[in-house]
Formats: structure tokens, sequence, C-alpha cells
């Protein structure tokens, strides 16, 4: 159960910072040759970085859950990263003007990577019992 707990924690982490990030949006720092148009935020480099050890611990954590609790559990912590990444990219979609179409394609790709496999893994074991 705390391997559970664990991985939703980590899911919350990973997807609050990109969140942030999508808030963020396009900026640069540090000396360069060319003009920086806007600075980055404070903060910005240690949003980036959390994002991927949150997956990472989210991805071994889920694994541990599926180990002690049972394949549901991970196919549980698989569908909710791509299902609430897919949210993610619909939510930030209407303030992108022209580009607004690639992050509705993201929704959606995402959402059913989360959806199809939890149902198909929900099928598979009730038809195993």
């Amino acid at each position: 159960m705390i391997c559970l707990a664990g991985a939703i924690g980590a899911l919350a982490a990973f997807e609050y910072s990109l969140y942030a990030l999508f808030q963020i949006g396009t900026c640069a720092s540090g000396a360069s040759a060319y003009v920086i148009a806007r600075q980055c935020p404070p903060g910005t480099a240690q949003t980036m970085l959390a994002l991927p050890v949150a997956l990472v611990a989210a991805l071994a954590a889920g694994a541990g859950a599926g180990a002690m609790l049972g394949p549901r559990a991970g196919g549980f912590i698989w569908s909710a990263l791509f299902v609430t990444t897919g949210m993610q990219f619909f939510a930030a979609a209407p303030g992108l003007g022209s580009v607004a179409f690639v992050f509705f394609g993201l929704s959606a790709m995402f959402v059913i990577m989360g959806i199809a496999p939890f149902f198909m893994s929900t099928a598979r074991f009730e038809t195993s019992d």
C-alpha cells in the first residue's frame, strides 16, 4: 500500500511540474550570442529537474505496487499517468493559438494510451479468475 501511495504522490509531483512548465512557456536564460526575448523565472531549472525525477519515482513505485498488490495496481498507475498527462495537454491547448491542435492531438493520444490498457487488463483478469 505504501508503494501505491508513493506512486500516486510521485505522479502528482510529475503532473504539477508539467503544469508549471506549461504555465512558464518558452523562455531562456544565461549568456548567449542571441538576444533572449523572455528570461526564465526563478525555479525553472528545479521544475525541469523535478519532471524526470518524479516520473522515474512514479514508475518505480508503480512497479513495486504491481509486484506487491498485483498487476491491476500497476495498470492503475500506468493509466493514471497517461490520462492525467493527456488532461494537462488538453488544459494547456486553448492558450496556444495556431498550434493548439497539436496539443489536442497529444491529449487524445495520451488518454487513449491510458484508458485502453486499463480496460484491456481488467477484462483479461476478469476472464482468468
